[in-house]
């Protein structure tokens, strides 16, 4: 098994977190429009998603985004978040992970990323992984399950991994890392489908809001 040795001194009063929200897609399978920019409740899908997770009990909250979600996440408040801007996103996910990662204070050694495609996600789900990585002494990869067993976001990453994170290119994402480090990946199983119920088409957006609204 791969040992994570840098991260023995940490403990529960030093650790800092940070949640990532990425929001800089092409929504290419959107059928020619821009999907954060959906209305769902009253406002726009980044901004539902955005206020689902921004009272979460985390040090640092950050969005990355594209020049045409700009406006949009400008707008966000209460708290503002800090903003990492990705000026060509045809270089994926793993890209805009890169460019979240370099947006992080000094003192944070625990990251969160998260989706701006994923409605159901909330303040809940992020303490599931805060909690989870107490109980497993930050050493982790903490995943989140839906109730069938499917692979969810957000994932949470600690220190060790922020130096493979911060060179992510490509559309990806942070796959290979989960990949690399399988035996060192913690799951937690939640008992319902919010943690895999992500918007890429126009199909995805009109179940849902038929459910949700």
């Amino acid at each position: 098994k791969k040992m994570i040795e840098n991260n023995t001194t940490q403990n529960n009063t030093n650790i800092k977190s940070a949640i990532i929200l990425l929001a800089a897609g092409k929504s290419t399978r959107f059928t020619g429009n821009n999907k954060l920019l959906q209305k769902l409740q009253g406002v726009s899908m980044l901004t539902h998603c955005y206020n689902g997770i921004k009272k979460s009990n985390v040090e640092q909250l950050i969005v990355v985004t594209s020049p045409e979600n700009l406006d949009q996440v400008t707008s966000l408040s209460d708290p503002y978040p800090d903003i990492g801007l990705v000026h060509n996103n045809e270089l994926g996910l793993g890209n805009s992970i890169s460019v979240g990662m370099n947006c992080l204070h000094k003192d944070i050694n625990c990251v969160i990323i998260c989706l701006a495609d994923m409605p159901l996600v909330v303040n809940y789900h992020i303490q599931l992984l805060l909690n989870g990585n107490i109980s497993r002494d930050f050493n982790s990869i903490i995943r989140l399950y839906d109730v069938n067993g499917n692979i969810g976001h957000p994932i949470l990453f600690n220190s060790y991994f922020f130096p493979e994170l911060k060179k992510l290119n490509g559309d990806v994402g942070a796959y290979d890392i989960t990949q690399k480090y399988n035996e060192l990946v913690s799951k937690i199983k939640v008992d319902n489908l919010s943690v895999s119920t992500d918007i890429d088409t126009m199909t995805d957006w009109d179940d849902f809001t038929n459910q949700h609204n």
